[in-house]
């Protein structure tokens, strides 16, 4: 985070170390997580998305010109600075991020199923590299449900996200994909090349046609704290699966049961009623679902309870 310094990233202040204690201290964000956003509103307006996702770009650009990787980007990991505008959505927890030409991963196969790029998502040999490029598709993921309102991978358990996410078979096939127009659906299938090679970089995103009058979007943006939601529109706390990451935070209790993952492990760590992937993915079918047409809106978003898998060296 040190080597940060755009205003689209969660900016550090200062590290404090005691005997026993660890203090990070990082800017304020008051804005909410766009995760909250996701629930409370139906559907974004289309000028909506795009100051949400030019402003994570801006920020995406700055980690990949320094070679930084998020590697974990999710509605969660994404913050609003304030109630006064869309276009100011930070990133945020850097718990993952990893610079692509680090000598060793602290954590290679890594993320959340649901927003991981095949590339990482289906890593077996453990001392493999990857490239920045992967948060595009991580981002194009949470495109892909700010516009249409699905995730990309409905599967309605863990293995099924998981094993749709491994396959990436995403087909761009359906009449609410029909719906939106040539430059929305240009940029959006870019972010979705399973190849990483063919995907589309933060940079050359930015000075893609579907920001052409980003400019006066911004001017004319409403304010987050001015939604205007329908009873029938909100959802209730429990009507949407938490996305929360907790295998890598020491208040999970099976994390402090074992403090010190074992290189590959397959712990059998456990949130609800649902196993944690911890390691060896080959356990896992290597095809998932192609349908991934578009059907109901929001009621239709996965976001696992089963949120990080990671793998030490």
């Amino acid at each position: 985070m040190r080597a940060l310094s755009h205003k689209c990233c969660m900016k550090l202040h200062e590290v404090f170390e005691s005997e026993n204690s660890l203090y990070i201290v990082v800017e304020l964000l008051e804005g909410g997580q766009l995760y909250d956003k996701v629930k409370a509103k139906y559907k974004f307006k289309p000028h909506e998305t795009k100051l949400i996702i030019h402003s994570i770009l801006q920020g995406l650009k700055e980690m990949h010109s320094k070679k930084a990787m998020h590697r974990d980007l999710k509605p969660e990991n994404l913050i609003f600075r304030s109630d006064d505008s869309w276009g100011e959505c930070i990133i945020a927890d850097f718990g993952l991020a990893e610079f692509c030409d680090a000598d060793e991963y602290l954590f290679v196969r890594c993320g959340t199923p649901g927003y991981v790029a095949p590339e990482v998502i289906n890593i077996k040999d453990m001392k493999t590299k990857y490239d920045p490029i992967c948060d595009m598709f991580s981002l194009g993921l949470i495109f892909h449900i700010l516009l249409l309102g699905v995730s990309a991978f409905p599967g309605r358990t863990y293995n099924e996200v998981l094993a749709q996410n491994r396959a990436s078979n995403i087909t761009f096939e359906g009449d609410e994909y029909q719906k939106l127009d040539k430059n929305t659906l240009d940029i959006l299938s870019r972010m979705l090349k399973k190849n990483p090679h063919d995907r589309i970089s933060a940079t050359d995103a930015l000075n893609h046609p579907y920001f052409a009058n980003i400019e006066d979007e911004e001017e004319g943006g409403d304010k987050v704290a001015e939604l205007s939601k329908s009873p029938a529109s909100v959802k209730t706390k429990d009507s949407y699966p938490s996305c929360e990451s907790p295998l890598l935070t020491s208040g999970n209790p099976a994390r402090r049961e074992d403090k010190m993952l074992k290189k590959d492990s397959c712990v059998a760590f456990k949130m609800g009623k649902e196993n944690v992937l911890t390691g060896k993915t080959e356990t896992v079918g290597d095809t998932g679902s192609t349908n991934n047409s578009v059907g109901k809106r929001f009621e239709s978003v996965v976001m696992p309870k089963i949120s990080k898998f990671n793998n030490r060296k």
